[in-house]
């Protein structure tokens, strides 16, 4: 009887301080933009910090995976995969699209309080192709 409430103690304490771990992640928070086809689509600091929840301020994102159509883009160069990038820097990231490309796609990103990255949120992006129609 002992042994089992030593383990039953033993358990909820090891749950306790792994649920406080994980209330205190950084989490990256679901969020849309939506642009033109052929023309980029700039994000701005506050997409970032506002699509954010933590205890700290938000430091950094950066992005697990790159897009099938299109670039990210930081001051106009590629970014790689799981570069980070400061808070500073959040009002030059772009996507371009691929050329001619229409749609959506689904952008996986992270961000840090300075301390560790958050699990994946996602940015649903959407390409709109406004071009008229010509009448026959």
């Amino acid at each position: 009887m002992r042994k089992k409430v030593l383990f039953f103690f033993a358990l909820v304490f090891i749950l306790s301080v792994t649920l406080t771990a994980y209330a205190e992640q950084p989490l990256a928070i679901y969020f849309e933009k939506t642009g033109e086809i052929n023309t980029d689509v700039p994000f701005t600091a506050e997409d970032f910090t506002s699509h954010y929840e933590g205890d700290s301020p938000i430091q950094a994102i950066r992005f697990p995976s790159l897009p099938e159509e299109g670039t990210i883009l930081l001051n106009g160069e590629p970014v790689q995969k799981l570069e980070t990038i400061e808070e500073s820097e959040f009002g030059s990231v772009v996507y371009r699209p691929t050329e001619n490309f229409s749609g959506s796609v689904n952008l996986a990103w992270q961000a840090s309080d300075g301390n560790e990255f958050s699990p994946d949120g996602t940015i649903k992006i959407t390409i709109e192709d406004n071009t008229p129609i010509p009448d026959d």
